[in-house]
Parts: structure tokens; C-alpha cells; sequence
């Protein structure tokens, strides 16, 4: 019985079932809804009633958009295409054919077979084939103008927004070209030597002969993440406490910039965690925030000497520059938690783009300091000990 329910369960869910966080699901609704809100404001700013210009499939783009960006079939070829090859194709039907069931018909299937050869497949472009045949006497006077105005419009209108809220979004790039990897964040992903390369990849997509809703680079990463999973299980559990840097020197808020960066240059670290009183993290400064903040400080000469300006402690009683280092910190910083296991940090390197990451315990106080080296060094060294 409970092998029936669990069928039944795959069959009307399917595995594909989206289960986003808290955190996605309220931007994804939030964006759709500044989205559509973009849309129809400039359409009543520029033409005057935006519902009569506002195409149906715009609701079903923001779908693809504001829940699943990196979709294929959200990029911006098979938008832009798919809903102007599809209008096309909707108003030559509704032209040639009196019969609207059979022109109806024959424009979706032309919109798909359309879509298909162009690689421009986009599903809501059928809402708009079926629109042009259905739409009505108001539709069908428009003729081919309905491509221009309103679809080419909202497609405009509509891409524009998107690329503006998406981007926005913590966490998220579109399109997805936006979104590869650099070279060093590759190297720190494939630290899982995997089996195969890109070619591989497309090759075995080839042999699919069907569309897979999912990008090859959204593919290639599942796999890393699946194959960090698997080294994580065999290797056992080896702990960020287990390869840290403890005890950790750190700043605080007001900490002047020249006794951090004095300390920095002592002990040659590259980063210092910036706490409270209580020594939980709420900032990081690094060499790079110091380098920063000395390009857009107004002193004089080399960025060398437009850097020790920036250190040195004013004596006056206002200060046109940074004189602590809360005021160069990055913040909030990303912290890990003592019991994370080190192979879980390899995609945090390699997205983030960052090489320092502080170390808390169950209260959230910083006890230790690692770096992206200290777990190349112990995947090194587990290796070598094989």
C-alpha cells in the first residue's frame, strides 16, 4: 500500500518538483510582482490603458523569469523569439483561415515547429499564437502590427525589468551566461577529478533526443555538488575545527585603521574577522577592502603612498576619510559553523569568490579563521595518506 501512495505521489509531483527555500520563494513572488508591475506602468505611461496592451503569456514568462531564471526556456533567445515567431505565426493563420478551431489548431503547431527550428522554444509564445486567432475583431485589425504592438513591446518592456529585479536578487544572475564560473572557481569545483568534460556533457545530452529544462552549466554543477557529496561520504568527516586557525586575531568596529593594518603586515594574514563584545562576527576586513578604499581616498601620489595616508590616524577633529575599520569592512560576513565538513566549502570558495572564511561555535562567537588553502591542503593530504 504504502508503495502505491508513493507512485501515485511521483506521478502527480513528479521528481522535477520545485522545493525552494523560504528566502526564494518570497523573491520570486516579490520580483514577478514588480515585474508585471514595470510592465504595466510604462505601457499606461506610453499608450494610455495598459490592460489593453498587456499579452496574456507576459503572466506565464514571469513564471520562467522570477521562479526559474536559469531555465533554458527563459533565457532571452527563446523569449524574444518565442513570442515574436509565435505572433507571427498566430496572425498569418488567423489571416488565411475563416475557420478558428483549424486556424486555432494549425497555429499552435506551426508556432511549435516554428520555435523548434529556431531553437527559440518558449511555451507562453503559444499563448500568444492562440491569441492573435482568438483575440477577436480588435486583434485581428491589428494584422501584422499586433507583432510590433503590443508582443514586441511587452517583450522589451518585460526584459528589460527582468534583467534589472533578477539581478538584483541575492543569488541569482540572468541570463545564464552571467552566471560562469571563473577559472579559479572551476579548479575549486573540479577538485572532484570529475569523469568526464564539456564535450562528454553535450554528447550525452545529444543522446537524450529530448529537451531537458535545465542548462548544461546548471547540469555540470548538480554533478560537482553530487560527486562532493559522495568524496564527503567516503572520506569521512573531517571538520572545519579540525583544520582551522585558532586562536584567531580579530578587530573590532573601532579599531583604527592603522593598528589593523599594522597587524596584518605582522603576522602576514590577509583578512582580520571584525567582532563585537561578545566576539561574534559582523564584519571581515581584508587587504583588498584597505586597497579599495585607498583608490577612492582623495590623497596624493601611488596607490602605496595614497595607502599610508589612508592609515594614518588623523589628529583633527573631523576626518574627510576612513579612520576605522568598520567604516572599510565587509559586512555582514559569512561565517561556518565549527561541525560543517570542509568539502561543503569548496562550493562556498568557488561561487562566493572568497578565500577567508571565519569559524564559529554554537553561540556564534568566532573561535578560528580557514582558509580556501587549508582545504586544498586537507584534501591534499587525505589523498596522499590513500
Amino acid at each position: 500500500m504504502t508503495d502505491i501512495l508513493r507512485k501515485i505521489g511521483r506521478f502527480w509531483l513528479g521528481d522535477a518538483a520545485p522545493k525552494l527555500p523560504p528566502r526564494e520563494i518570497l523573491f520570486s513572488a516579490l520580483g514577478a510582482g514588480l515585474g508585471m508591475v514595470a510592465v504595466a506602468w510604462v505601457s499606461r505611461f506610453y499608450i494610455g490603458d495598459a490592460s489593453l496592451f498587456l499579452v496574456a503569456s507576459m503572466g506565464a514568462a514571469t513564471v520562467l523569469f522570477y521562479a526559474a531564471p536559469h531555465s533554458p526556456l527563459a533565457q532571452p533567445w527563446p523569449f524574444v523569439g518565442g513570442h515574436l515567431v509565435s505572433a507571427t505565426v498566430g496572425v498569418t493563420c488567423a489571416y488565411l483561415l475563416d475557420d478558428l478551431a483549424l486556424a486555432a489548431a494549425l497555429a499552435i503547431s506551426l508556432a511549435i515547429l516554428s520555435m523548434l527550428l529556431l531553437r527559440c522554444l518558449h511555451p507562453p509564445g503559444g499563448a500568444v499564437a492562440l491569441l492573435a486567432v482568438l483575440g477577436g475583431d480588435s486583434v485581428r485589425d491589428l494584422g501584422y502590427q499586433f507583432v510590433l504592438m503590443p508582443v514586441a513591446v511587452n517583450v522589451a518592456l518585460m526584459l528589460a525589468t527582468v534583467l534589472v529585479v533578477v539581478n538584483l536578487t541575492p543569488g541569482r544572475r540572468y541570463p545564464v551566461g552571467l552566471a560562469v564560473p571563473t577559472k579559479q572557481q572551476q579548479a575549486d569545483l573540479d577538485i572532484t577529478a570529475s569523469a568526464f568534460d564539456q564535450e562528454d556533457l553535450k554528447a550525452a545530452l545529444a543522446q537524450m533526443k529530448t529537451y531537458i529544462d535545465i542548462s548544461q552549466g546548471d547540469l555540470s554543477k548538480i554533478y560537482a555538488l553530487a560527486a562532493l557529496e559522495s568524496k564527503k561520504r567516503r572520506m569521512g568527516f573531517i571538520h572545519c575545527r579540525d583544520i582551522m586557525t585558532h586562536p584567531v586575531l580579530s578587530a573590532e568596529f573601532g579599531t583604527p585603521l592603522g593598528e589593523a593594518w599594522a597587524l596584518m603586515h605582522k603576522h602576514k594574514i590577509k583578512s582580520l574577522p571584525v567582532v563585537d563584545r561578545a566576539k561574534r562576527v559582523v564584519g571581515i576586513v581584508t587587504v583588498n577592502d584597505f586597497v579599495k578604499e585607498a583608490h577612492g581616498f582623495s590623497g596624493d601620489g601611488a596607490i602605496h603612498e595614497r595607502l599610508m595616508q589612508l592609515i594614518k590616524r588623523t589628529t583633527a577633529l573631523t576626518s574627510d576619510k576612513a579612520e576605522v575599520v568598520g567604516q572599510v569592512m565587509t559586512s555582514p560576513a559569512m561565517t561556518v559553523s565549527e561541525e560543517t565538513h570542509i568539502l561543503s566549502l569548496v562550493p562556498i570558495f568557488a561561487e562566493r569568490g572568497i578565500h577567508h572564511l571565519p569559524v564559529v561555535n554554537d553561540e556564534k562567537r568566532l573561535i578560528g579563521m580557514i582558509t580556501r588553502y587549508d582545504v586544498m591542503q586537507a584534501l591534499h593530504d587525505h589523498e596522499g595518506l590513500r
